[in-house]
C-alpha cells in the first residue's frame, strides 16, 4: 500500500494471493502493518527532519484541506501532527 504521507507498507504477516487480487484491512489494529510508516510527507522514502519541517510550515499557516502534512486525515495540519510524528519516530 502507498498513500500520500506514508512509506510503502507491507502486511505484518504473510498473505496468500487468491486469483489476481487480495483484500487486507490495515485499519483493524495498529500492528496489521509491518512497522509504522506514517509521516513521509515529501514521499522520498525517509521520515526525517524535512518531513517535520514541512509539517511545521503548514502548522504556522494553519493549512487545511487534503494535505500530505495532515497525518490523521482530519483536513487540518496542526500541532497534533507534529506530536504524532515525534511520538512515532523518536529520532526527530
Amino acid at each position: 500500500m502507498n498513500h500520500r504521507n506514508s512509506i510503502e507498507t507491507w502486511s505484518a504477516a504473510a498473505q496468500t494471493l487468491t486469483g489476481s487480487s487480495m483484500n487486507y484491512d490495515f485499519t483493524t489494529v495498529l500492528n496489521q502493518a509491518f512497522g509504522n510508516n506514517t509521516g513521509d510527507v515529501n514521499q522520498d522514502d525517509f521520515i526525517d527532519g524535512t518531513d517535520k519541517s514541512m509539517i511545521d510550515n503548514d502548522i504556522l499557516i494553519f493549512a487545511t484541506g487534503y494535505l500530505a502534512t495532515d497525518l490523521n486525515c482530519g483536513q487540518i495540519t496542526d500541532g497534533t501532527m507534529r506530536l504524532m510524528l515525534m511520538t512515532i519516530h523518536t529520532i526527530l
